[in-house]
């Protein structure tokens, strides 16, 4: 599960376009997907980009599918994520 997640998150932030996020400023999002890693529903839990950063969120989770392929075992339908960037300095 540890691994799945860490994939979706890697597959996020390879998908987002994080130029004009503020810095160190973390958005949760929840999203739905069916199986095959397709995102159909996002939700901004506690965001406070503009709408513009929004957009960019929203874009990156639609992008290309989630992985799925190997996780089929733990596949999630409902998945909470946060962006920041630069990620290393937000998980510290």
């Amino acid at each position: 599960l540890a691994a799945y997640k860490a994939a979706m998150l890697q597959t996020a932030d390879q998908n987002w376009n994080h130029i004009g996020a503020p810095e160190l400023t973390h958005c949760k999002v929840r999203f739905t997907q069916i199986p095959g890693g397709e995102v159909i529903n996002v939700e901004f839990m506690s965001c406070p980009y503009d709408s513009q950063g929004r957009e960019f969120v929203d874009r990156a989770l639609h992008k290309t599918p989630m992985p799925y392929s190997g996780f089929e075992k733990v596949f999630l339908r409902k998945v909470e994520l946060t962006f920041c960037y630069p990620r290393e300095e937000c998980t510290r």
